[in-house]
């Protein structure tokens, strides 16, 4: 979604950044790193292609959607027109997808006879989407703040470019670029996500416009992202 339009300038947000003390539950994750590099990323999943049963392609992967607790629920996927339906929109469940290492694309077990059993609204109880759900386009494209002693809503320091997800489909971090403005900074970084529960310096809340970090400034370089070293990329 859009950067919130309620920023402060960057220069007194960059006066606002500051050394802050770290809540037990972020030292408790600070002791962790360097985080888990095994599992998936967003933009890998999404745009990628994916296959029927039989191996051919259907379509590509529209939006993923992630539950309340932060577990990827379904993924809607554009059929394209390879299916005899044409240009149509399904919903595969996340236990259906088939995300089989060393293979291009994704598999679902979707044919031209079952199709219609995978409509958004076709089974009410499965297209019923939880209170709190959201899809990940929601997260990715927000800004970033950093924790400051100085102001409470954090500092304005940088923009959401992709998620983290665990093989079985747990959003595990978000994976964040800075701003222009900060010369010292350069390439990605990693925050942990925290999901609806977490009781730290900021909430969660996919409507907000930003995500917030748990860590100040001074923290940042502990939490250097590598796309070229990361190994979990399968897709």
């Amino acid at each position: 979604m859009p950067l919130t339009t309620r920023l402060m300038t960057l220069t007194a947000s960059a006066l606002a950044l500051g050394v802050t003390g770290m809540t037990a539950d972020a030292q408790d994750r600070r002791s962790r790193a360097p985080m888990n590099m095994d599992g998936f990323l967003a933009e890998s999943l999404l745009d990628s292609e994916v296959m029927g049963v039989d191996g051919d392609e259907i379509g590509e992967v529209e939006t993923i959607i992630v539950d309340a607790d932060g577990m990827i629920d379904r993924i809607i996927v554009e059929t394209g027109g390879f299916l005899d339906i044409g240009d149509k929109i399904i919903s595969v469940q996340w236990e259906d997808v088939d995300l089989t290492p060393a293979r291009e694309g994704i598999m679902v077990p979707i044919d031209d006879d079952n199709v219609e059993d995978f409509s958004l609204f076709g089974d009410r109880d499965r297209a019923r989407l939880s209170a709190g759900a959201f899809r990940v386009s929601e997260l990715i494209g927000d800004e970033v703040r950093l924790t400051s002693r100085r102001n409470e809503y954090g500092s304005e320091f940088g923009y959401v470019s992709d998620l983290r997800f665990s093989m079985d489909g747990e959003l595990q971090s978000v994976i964040y670029q800075p701003d222009v403005y900060y010369d010292d900074f350069d390439g990605y970084y990693e925050a942990d996500f925290y999901g609806y529960d977490y009781d730290g310096p900021f909430a969660f809340d996919p409507g907000y416009g930003y995500y917030g970090v748990d860590y100040g400034i001074n923290d940042v370089d502990d939490y250097v992202f590598d796309y070229d070293a990361y190994d979990g990329d399968i897709l």
